[in-house]
């Protein structure tokens, strides 16, 4: 039996870190253990499940969507878009365009999920493309959205070459079993001079250490099969190639909204939406409402430049 090494940088000696983490989902009835590489201090889960059992922990909507639930939560929805969502994926593109200097191109979003930050770069000018491997995400970006996504998993698939001026990858490497596979896929699919933009959770940000096996990132397990570090991403990116590497904190709405869901895990949006009626509307405000009280936080947390907890890789070709 092979030994198992690290998913980001590579070596083969691991501490535990947690035990007895619970699926906040509960598409997984198990407990699982969270290892960290004694190299990069990334996260990895214990067991690793097999392709054939990841298949089947991710529920049919996992993405936003303004149009899931009954008419009072598609009410809710379109507020929480207009309060939370849209300016999240607007700054968004201002972050893109203000570190990479990418103004306009073609642009493909690995993980698009339901396509809504794609829309917002569609919306600035970009020629957009997407891919996913969620059949309903995927036919509400198409459908309702008007967008070039297409469903593959992109694990299996090559992707082409020297194609792109951005290839976007969002919230997509800790949940891969081999993200060095994606990372060179990556660099081989953009232009000379483009840019690969990671979305990423940090296993070694101030909030992880804060919440420990409470943090919202450690409780996606088991989809979240690691959770790399800032020298993780770094190991990851340059082996792939890259060699201008650097981070940046995402929105200090999505940082708040990470510490909220730490504190309150029912206000999960996978969860809220099976909630009958106002139940699931009332999770959402009480997260809402700690996703303002930790607004001041998390900007203190940036000012400082403690690592955060959810974090922006920009590597350049």
């Amino acid at each position: 039996m092979a030994m198992k090494q690290c998913l980001f940088c590579g070596q083969k000696v691991f501490v535990q870190r947690y035990c007895g983490i619970p699926d906040r989902l509960g598409m997984s009835k198990k407990l699982h253990a969270i290892l960290e590489c004694a190299f990069c201090h990334s996260f990895q889960v214990e067991p690793i499940p097999s392709a054939e059992e990841m298949a089947r922990l991710y529920p049919p909507a996992y993405a936003f969507k303004e149009t899931t639930g009954g008419p009072g939560r598609r009410f809710w929805n379109r507020i929480e878009w207009q309060i939370f969502y849209a300016p999240v994926l607007r700054a968004c593109v201002n972050l893109v365009r203000r570190h990479t200097g990418v103004e306009q191109g073609k642009i493909l979003d690995i993980g698009c999920g339901s396509g809504l930050r794609l829309k917002e770069f569609s919306r600035a000018g970009f020629q957009t493309e997407g891919v996913d491997f969620s059949k309903e995400d995927v036919d509400y970006a198409r459908e309702k959205l008007g967008l070039a996504v297409t469903r593959v998993n992109i694990e299996e698939e090559n992707l082409p070459e020297g194609n792109y001026e951005l290839v976007m990858a969002y919230w997509v490497m800790e949940h891969l079993r081999e993200p060095a596979l994606l990372t060179r896929k990556i660099y081989a699919a953009l232009k000379s001079g483009g840019w690969a933009v990671c979305g990423v959770p940090l296993s070694d940000s101030l909030v992880s250490r804060v919440f420990r096996g409470r943090w919202s990132a450690v409780r996606e397990a088991p989809r979240h099969l690691g959770i790399p570090s800032r020298k993780g991403m770094r190991e990851l990116l340059k082996q792939a190639g890259f060699q201008k590497v650097f981070w940046k904190p995402v929105s200090l709405f999505e940082l708040a909204g990470d510490v909220a869901l730490s504190l309150w895990p029912r206000g999960n949006f996978v969860l809220t939406q099976n909630k009958p009626g106002w139940v699931g509307v009332g999770d959402r405000l009480m997260t809402g409402f700690l996703t303002l009280l930790g607004l001041p936080l998390v900007g203190l947390i940036t000012i400082l430049k403690f690592p955060p907890g959810l974090t922006v890789f920009f590597a350049q070709k």
